[in-house]
């Protein structure tokens, strides 16, 4: 078992809050002056082309200016993804935040608790 010694942590989602899509249509395709490349985790060992070999997003300078906020207050900082933690951790690794981060993990599935989010979560931010 692990276990995260820490009261004050922030969980931060990936697509839509640390990166942003390139255009209306929700495209990893589309480049611009603020695109950045991340290397497609999930095209390892494929040689097909039904997964792309980069996606093209923009970094959200807001939500990392949060991050690095919350970070010189002392938080532990996780970055999930309901894309899975090799997305997670391909972005955190994009954008150069490894010593901002602690862990990166996949977005829960199943959350077992006898209060409702909004109960427990104290604070809960759109950076757009």
């Amino acid at each position: 078992m692990q276990t995260v010694k820490s009261n004050k942590i922030l969980y931060c989602d990936v697509d839509g809050t640390l990166l942003m899509y390139n255009g209306n249509d929700g495209s990893f395709s589309a480049i611009d002056k603020q695109s950045i490349a991340i290397k497609c985790p999930f095209t390892e060992n494929r040689d097909d082309h039904a997964v792309a070999k980069y996606y093209y997003l923009r970094p959200n300078h807001n939500t990392i200016q949060y991050l690095k906020d919350y970070k010189a207050m002392g938080y532990t900082i996780v970055v999930w993804s309901a894309a899975s933690w090799v997305w997670a951790e391909a972005a955190v690794k994009a954008l150069k935040l490894e010593d901002i981060v602690d862990y990166v993990m996949s977005k829960p599935d199943v959350v077992i608790d006898d209060l409702e989010p909004n109960e427990w979560i104290r604070e809960q931010i759109w950076p757009r």
